[in-house]
């Protein structure tokens, strides 16, 4: 008697995207936390080397991302820092003066109170954008919200897309779908990766 074929896997690309997400949050994880902490102080000065002059959308980091709170405080000191939202909508942006101001949002993440005034996207000089993982032509694998392509979409050209990341979140290849957004500067401890111009998908 004939047996059934298995179902095909009716969305390939989300599978894909899904195992590549568990391997890179393994690899986060197993780091050696004197390498990370070495690493992230790099990435500090790497950021700030880099940052245009004027407001700046930056993120808290999740655990195994890389430790960025002294360019934190930096920027909110100087009246430059801004921090996302989650909402029912999408992300909201909000200027910060002070991280002890944070609350605990949505899906665990330290972010601005939900009354606080909002900013501007249009006003942003740059965006240090998070991730998963990143590849070497700018692709971002975020964590499976899609909150931040649809910021990214919604930018000014002119407004620069910076992510820093270890060396374990670089690959050579993502999978990529047609809302995806990909960052034009890949900063890494020791090296720049100037990938796509600004604005580019």
């Amino acid at each position: 008697m004939a047996t059934a074929n298995p179902p095909s896997d009716p969305d390939p690309l989300k599978h894909e995207k899904a195992e590549l997400r568990r391997e890179l949050r393994r690899r986060l994880l197993l780091r050696d936390p004197v390498a990370a902490a070495r690493d992230s102080a790099a990435l500090v000065l790497a950021l700030a080397d880099c940052l245009p002059p004027g407001p700046v959308l930056a993120y808290v980091p999740l655990a195994g991302e890389p430790a960025l709170r002294p360019l934190l405080e930096e920027l909110a000191r100087a009246g430059r820092l801004l921090l996302p939202r989650v909402s029912a909508d999408g992300l909201r942006i909000h200027p910060i003066s002070r991280l002890e101001s944070l609350v605990s949002g949505r899906m665990g993440l330290w972010e601005p109170p939900p009354d606080w005034p909002e900013g501007a996207l249009g006003d942003l000089a740059a965006v240090v954008v998070p991730g998963l993982g990143f590849s070497l032509e700018g692709g971002r694998l975020g964590r499976g919200g899609g909150y931040y392509d649809r910021l990214l979409a919604a930018l000014p050209t002119s407004t620069r897309r910076i992510a820093a990341l270890f060396p374990e979140q670089l690959v050579e290849q993502l999978p990529e779908e047609a809302h995806d957004r990909r960052v034009e500067l890949l900063l890494l401890p020791d090296r720049r990766i100037r990938v796509v111009p600004p604005g580019g998908r």
